[in-house]
């Protein structure tokens, strides 16, 4: 059973894609017809733009895909930054997966899900995968698959 957000990534990377595009733009046009006396107009422009890049790039926006297989769990996340692009995988043995916990930061706008797995040694905690584009339909969703995965080993 897949579960993905394919087209909620793919408009919110088009949507990052297109503000870049209208604040260079701006900025062009701006330095272009000075329509506005000095640099201020560019300065708040410009200081925008970073507010809400650094609060996008805080939320750590991904592409997430996961697939319960007969014998393992798959989980693909692929980065939706304008600078570093990133794409992982995990896989999990059925036997081996423990449980996975859901956390909630930055006034509930960042969401990262936790899986933990059984080792030699103990208990393994992999990195926290951004889930913040998932709604909480889709959350609740992904946790009872994740849930049905545990009482089915």
């Amino acid at each position: 059973m897949l579960f993905e957000n394919k087209q909620k990534a793919s408009k919110t990377k088009f949507c990052f894609r297109l503000m870049l595009f209208i604040y260079l733009l701006l900025l062009v046009g701006s330095l272009l017809v000075d329509f506005v006396e000095g640099y201020s107009f560019i300065a708040i422009l410009t200081a925008v733009f970073v507010c809400v890049f650094v609060i996008i790039t805080h939320l750590h926006f991904f592409y997430f895909s996961f697939d319960v297989e007969e014998d393992k769990l798959v989980f693909k996340f692929s980065s939706l930054s304008l600078i570093i692009g990133s794409n992982k995988t995990i896989k999990i043995q059925h036997a081996l997966f423990v449980k996975f916990k859901i956390k909630t930061t930055f006034f509930g706008y960042k969401k990262e899900l936790i899986l933990y797995q059984k080792l030699k040694g103990g208990v393994a905690k992999y990195p926290p995968i951004s889930i913040s584009l998932l709604n909480g339909k889709e959350i609740d969703e992904m946790s009872k698959m994740l849930n049905s995965a545990l009482i089915n080993k």
